[in-house]
């Protein structure tokens, strides 16, 4: 059995049995980030081959165009690449950016936009520079396949979309020297409602009908401020959704049926 769907039903079980069901409404968020599977079907990645593996992250590159407004608020406009999946720190043999035919590419489209402030940059390595600190409010973001690794070409499609920014949450940070140009930086930013759409579905199979946590993070390399802005991201998911509550106090009711039904037969 996969590894999500087992974590799920032992979660579930765990709750009825305990009583523990009503002490949980709908949206609640669960723990840890999860291990989900991925499967590249030739139904819907054409040229690649059968596979599935399990991961727990993606990692990547972006590019971003930020622009800042003098009443402190920004937008930043992001393209990020996914590059390869991790379990546990360890790659996995995905086609994923393999050559064609049997690679495919993978990419996120999204903006963020909220409020900013500016302070003097305590760092002693960074004298008369500037920290940029971010607070994104809004954010729309929507993950892509890209069967032919032509991004833009009318075959991409959606598996995945977000807009709910968790802003307690999500944050940026970014050093700034004297001259204009970026030093480092991070940022994390989370959303609330991610779901998978369309052949979403049959590419992550575990999370079909789920809401989840995604959450996005990663660094800042040189570059400068006025210009195209780039760094690592990772992307990496937590389960929200859970059933109602009444559905768990009916499985609980059903879990001692069987218990008690089982403890007849041993009686007999």
């Amino acid at each position: 059995m996969k590894k999500l769907r087992s974590r799920i039903s032992r979660r579930l079980v765990t709750l009825a049995v305990t009583g523990l069901a009503l002490a949980f409404t709908a949206g609640a968020a669960s723990a840890d980030p999860v291990t989900f599977t991925v499967h590249e079907d030739p139904a819907i990645l054409p040229g690649s081959l059968d596979n599935t593996f399990d991961a727990d992250n993606i990692t990547g590159k972006y590019v971003e165009s930020l622009t800042l407004n003098m009443n402190g608020t920004f937008t930043a406009v992001i393209v990020v690449e996914f590059a390869s999946y991790a379990d546990g720190g360890t790659l996995q043999g995905s086609q994923l950016n393999n050559i064609e035919p049997i690679g495919y590419g993978m990419y996120a489209t999204t903006t963020v936009s909220g409020t900013y402030v500016t302070n003097a940059d305590p760092s002693p390595t960074n004298p008369g520079g500037t920290l940029y600190q971010f607070n994104p409010e809004d954010s729309t973001a929507v993950v892509w396949l890209d069967p032919d690794q032509i991004q833009g070409n009318g075959d991409d499609y959606q598996i995945l979309t977000a807009s709910d920014v968790d802003e307690d949450l999500s944050e940026g940070t970014i050093q700034v020297n004297s001259a204009g140009l970026i030093l480092d930086g991070a940022f994390t930013v989370v959303y609330n409602d991610a779901h998978t759409v369309g052949n979403g579905v049959i590419y992550w199979p575990d999370f079909t009908g789920l809401t989840l946590v995604a959450t996005t993070s990663g660094d800042v390399d040189p570059s400068p401020l006025s210009g195209d802005i780039i760094g690592d991201v990772s992307l990496s998911f937590e389960i929200t959704q859970v059933p109602e509550p009444a559905s768990l106090t009916l499985l609980g009711m059903g879990l001692i049926g069987a218990g008690l039904a089982a403890r007849r037969r041993r009686s007999a």
